[in-house]
């Protein structure tokens, strides 16, 4: 009896650790009871994450990756040459909570905790995921080859500052003596600096006192719109004065340009006419000269005494005698009529 019980225990104690090692082996391997839908999300880098890897949406665990697939750098349908796709295992009760315009990211719990593939939903006005949809992820940052790179930094400026040493203590001590210098100018120029910045603070209450008289004569805005106002009124009065006088002045354009039209085609016609006038104008032009050039000739021989005139005026005789018939005939009239023996 009590061996029965013996092997009734140890039996038990077979089937439990059986049990506890089937579900160990299921729970490692992504096994769920939750029923859901896939959806993949691509990534050309992908991180630290790893298969069974939590899905989360603002902290809440929504699924899980269920496998990684390396894509060999294929091109998918966003053009990107792609090296991992993640198989997300999300549940049913969580599926239409992602959008199509939602952001997929790999991140972790914390400084040292667990790796996931985090969710941003997206616009709730937006249409929900299909299943077996397609997105890019946005990949972590490369954190081993950021500090990779700062390493290697570092190491370069410690290598530089070991070979210039020299050089860097002369430049600290040219720094000190530049400051020094600078604190000396500043103390010697304290009271031009105390005046410069007591004129800048005047300066600025001005500024704030115009700003204000400004503002007063504004006020609610009613002189700006009562000039604003005249000036439309203005602006109407011009525009209906000047459309008459414009119309004036189109239609004496219209007019100038008739006549210049009329005038140029009277001169076209009788352009032999004006021609041939234009050719007696000339000839007496000419003719006029050469007249003018004998009346010129003949008032300088009457200046010189030539010729009859030029004897009577010039020759005081003649004048004389003339003026004494002139005084006789005045005088005694009857002796043009009477000879005496």
């Amino acid at each position: 009896m009590e061996q029965k019980n013996l092997e009734f225990k140890i039996g038990l104690l077979i089937v439990i650790a059986l049990i506890v090692g089937v579900s160990f082996f299921l729970f490692m391997n992504g096994f769920s009871l939750n029923d859901g839908k896939y959806i993949y999300v691509d990534f050309t880098f992908s991180g630290a994450i790893q298969e069974g890897a939590p899905i989360k949406i603002s902290g809440v665990k929504i699924g899980k990756v269920k496998k990684m697939e390396f894509m060999f750098g294929k091109v998918n349908k966003y053009n990107k040459n792609i090296l991992v796709r993640l198989h997300a295992y999300v549940y049913n009760e969580y599926f239409e909570t992602i959008r199509e315009n939602s952001q997929f990211f790999i991140t972790t719990a914390g400084i040292l905790g667990e790796n996931y593939l985090g969710i941003e939903p997206g616009d709730f006005s937006k249409p929900s995921v299909k299943e077996n949809e397609i997105f890019m992820g946005i990949e972590p940052p490369k954190m081993d080859l950021i500090i990779a790179k700062t390493s290697q930094l570092i190491n370069d400026i410690t290598i530089l500052l070991s070979n210039n040493s020299e050089n860097i203590g002369g430049l600290v001590k040219n720094a000190s003596t530049l400051t020094k210098t600078v604190n000396e100018v500043l103390t010697e120029n304290k009271e031009t600096i105390k005046t410069t910045l007591t004129n800048t603070n005047k300066l600025i209450e001005n500024t704030i006192v115009l700003t204000d008289s400004i503002n007063n004569s504004i006020q609610d805005g009613t002189n700006i719109k009562n000039i604003i106002g005249n000036v439309s009124q203005m602006t109407f009065v011009i525009n209906k004065k000047l459309n008459p006088l414009l119309t004036n002045v189109d239609t004496a354009l219209n007019t100038t340009n008739s006549l210049l039209n009329e005038t140029s085609l009277l001169l076209t016609t009788n352009k032999d006419n004006i021609k041939k006038a234009l050719d007696n104008i000339v000839k007496l032009t000419d003719t006029s000269n050469v007249v003018l050039a004998k009346a010129d000739s003949m008032v300088t021989e009457i200046n010189d005494g030539k010729g009859n005139i030029g004897m009577f005026l010039k020759t005081s005789e003649i004048y004389a005698g003339v003026k004494e018939l002139v005084f006789t005939l005045k005088k005694s009239p009857w002796k043009v009529l009477w000879r005496g023996e």
